[in-house]
């Protein structure tokens, strides 16, 4: 069996920026907009319902290790994006940018220490959980008060799971599953 898929459509960036690569994607579920982070710092909203873009945000962000991609997620109305800064071998931090949707403006950014590598939202306690492999820890951000309420200690932290069931968050460490209870 053969599923039949097809690109509707292409919208080249290219007369955006200079850097016209995308380093993240992310949805707004409540009002169906999809925002696209260029190399650039340039955002670009699109409508999901027209795939037109409906505006453009021009901010600070610094993406540096092109071509990755960085983790973005959505959580309490506002979109959380992840930009690791590597200064040199043994110092890098990362910066968490938050991107509120109703202004479309960068209302927050957080310093990071180590290397972050994704990142997971737990609806149930509104908290999103920060892999940071460089540093074998988990950090844990509120998205009530935008701040890191918690570090959990877990031997180069990956892939992380939400389980929305029994209300538990799943962390990939070196050589196990961490169960993580909010």
């Amino acid at each position: 069996n053969t599923v039949s898929l097809k690109i509707v459509r292409q919208i080249p960036l290219f007369s955006f920026s200079s850097v016209s690569d995308v380093a993240s994607v992310s949805y707004n579920p409540s009002n169906n907009d999809v925002y696209v982070f260029l190399y650039n710092g340039t955002i670009l909203v699109f409508s999901g319902s027209t795939n037109e873009i409906v505006n453009r945000i021009y901010t600070n962000i610094s993406f540096y290790a092109f071509p990755l991609q960085y983790p973005s997620i959505y959580a309490n109305n506002n979109i959380y994006i992840l930009s690791p800064n590597f200064i040199n071998i043994t110092t890098s931090y990362t910066t968490l940018y938050v991107l509120s949707t109703y202004t479309n403006s960068i209302i927050a950014t957080m310093k990071i220490n180590g290397t972050a590598s994704n990142m997971i939202y737990d609806p149930s306690d509104n908290y999103i959980y920060i892999a940071v492999p460089s540093l074998n820890e988990v950090i844990v951000l509120s998205c009530n008060t935008n701040s890191i309420i918690a570090t959990i200690p877990i031997s180069r932290p990956g892939a992380m799971l939400y389980d929305p069931i029994n209300g538990y968050v799943y962390v990939g460490g070196l050589g196990y599953i961490a169960v993580v209870s909010g």
